[in-house]
């Protein structure tokens, strides 16, 4: 569990960029919009699935390269926690409250011209 989101992990994964291409070696400049777009369908799979992801960019890079060698050519970006949503009496009452609070998204007249 991580207390402070109140999930229950099932998995911890890392998102990671590759920041060159195998076929010819060059630089891959589309790498992290790549890993984005990986991280919100895994998302939308794993909601559809009665599960959460908890999106964490706060990792440290050089314990991941440190720990698990993945290659000069990788870029540690990010983690993902994934699993089922915990129950709030298990939380700090801050966090609790914050995510008990309905979405709150802007409207379309404020995001776009």
């Amino acid at each position: 569990m991580i207390p402070e989101i109140g999930h229950y992990a099932l998995v911890l994964a890392l998102g990671l960029a590759k920041t060159t291409f195998d076929h010819n070696g060059k630089p891959n400049s589309a790498a992290e919009h790549d890993l984005g777009a990986a991280s919100a369908f895994l998302t939308l799979e794993a909601v559809s699935r009665g599960m959460c992801v908890h999106q964490m960019i706060g990792i440290d890079p050089d314990k991941v390269m440190a720990t698990f060698a993945p290659g000069p050519d990788i870029k540690p970006l990010t983690a993902l926690a994934i699993g089922y949503l915990g129950k709030p009496e298990h939380i700090s009452q801050t966090y609790a409250a914050r995510d008990g609070k309905p979405r709150e998204r802007l409207v379309q007249s404020e995001i776009l011209l």
